[in-house]
């Protein structure tokens, strides 16, 4: 990525940020910030963002594993399908098509 690019979606993402800082989104746009982050490669925000929002849903999950996914880090997503599991959420088609995708690039046990 050239440096003038990146440079640009770092103050965008600087300014979302103050956005946010002041203006506490809407539940809806929680899921959005959290894909957000993992899109502007931003992993540690993402799950921060994340353990912050009040209330947890399937579409709030499965963000977060498609992120890991994006990533290609298919342990931290079994690690939160695991968790996801173990708070009581049922997962649904789209999670497990995500969880068969986090397992495609882990290296041979």
């Amino acid at each position: 990525m050239p440096l003038r690019k990146f440079l640009q979606m770092q103050k965008r993402l600087k300014s979302v940020q103050r956005h946010f800082a002041v203006n506490r989104p809407a539940k809806r746009f929680d899921v959005i910030t959290v894909a957000m982050y993992f899109k502007c490669g931003n992993m540690e925000d993402a799950v921060k963002f994340f353990d912050l929002m009040t209330k947890h849903h399937i579409v709030s999950w499965n963000c977060l594993i498609s992120g890991h996914v994006l990533h290609r880090n298919g342990v931290k997503a079994l690690y939160v399908w695991s968790k996801m599991e173990e708070m009581g959420m049922k997962p649904e088609s789209l999670t497990f098509m995500l969880i068969l995708r986090s397992v495609g690039p882990l290296p041979p046990w």
